[in-house]
């Protein structure tokens, strides 16, 4: 439920979790009302939060201070999920938070209860005296916050897309390769067998780049010197 509605909340019948989007840090950009109301429907209650770094992580206090107001039992705290450029929108690589970052943590009667690394996201419960707390203490080993797993199911299958990869990461002044995908050097034997590959590629199309335009506007560039730099793995 989105925490800019408190009347939506207060009307709610009781449910077995109550989980509130907190989408601003402070009262004036947030119906603060809406985590009052939390604190006396008398169920179990979770506000979640997207952190971005350089975009919202320097106003975590805020945050801290309205999610005190609704005396919540678990706080989700998501970090963002890079899925490409966008134009609609300027988030980057540069904003991801939460991977390995660390501080001095704003909601001290909070705990880290688990931790999922593929989503990005940890979990705060309430101190042990809090009944919600008790839920976790059923977690297998791999799902609580510290675990060498971090929040990976050991007995599931995880499937990672092969990608492309550069064939060669370092050329010389020639264009030569001298390293391979992994940016190991080439063997000697193997540079002058690419040399001469290059030496019969001249003897074909001459030193120079040449442009062949086709009827259908197409243009294709020969140049011996970059025959390798396009070249590329699936691994």
């Amino acid at each position: 439920m989105n925490g800019q509605h408190p009347q939506a909340i207060r009307d709610l019948m009781p449910i077995t979790q109550l989980y509130v989007s907190v989408d601003a840090p402070t009262p004036e950009s947030l119906e603060a009302s809406s985590l009052a109301c939390l604190k006396h429907k008398g169920q179990r209650t979770v506000v979640r939060l997207t952190v971005a770094k350089g975009w919202n992580s320097d106003v975590i206090g805020g945050y801290a201070r309205l999610i005190a107001i609704g005396h919540c039992s678990l706080v989700e705290v998501k970090g963002v999920t890079f899925c490409g450029k966008s134009d609609a929108s300027n988030l980057n690589r540069e904003l991801d938070a939460l991977r390995e970052e660390g501080g001095e943590n704003p909601l001290p009667e909070y705990d880290l209860a688990c931790k999922h690394k593929h989503s990005c996201s940890v979990l705060l419960s309430r101190d042990p005296d809090d009944p919600t707390k008790r839920n976790f203490k059923s977690l297998p080993s791999w799902a609580v916050f510290g675990a060498e797993e971090e929040g990976f199911d050991p007995t599931d299958n995880r499937h990672r897309k092969k990608k492309r990869h550069p064939k060669y990461t370092r050329f010389d002044e020639e264009g030569i390769p001298t390293h391979d995908t992994f940016d190991e050097p080439l063997k000697e034997e193997d540079i002058a067998e690419l040399r001469e590959q290059m030496k019969q590629k001249k003897r074909e199309v001459g030193d120079a780049s040449t442009v062949t335009e086709f009827q259908s506007g197409e243009k294709r560039i020969e140049d011996a010197s970059l025959m390798f730099r396009g070249l590329v793995v699936i691994r």
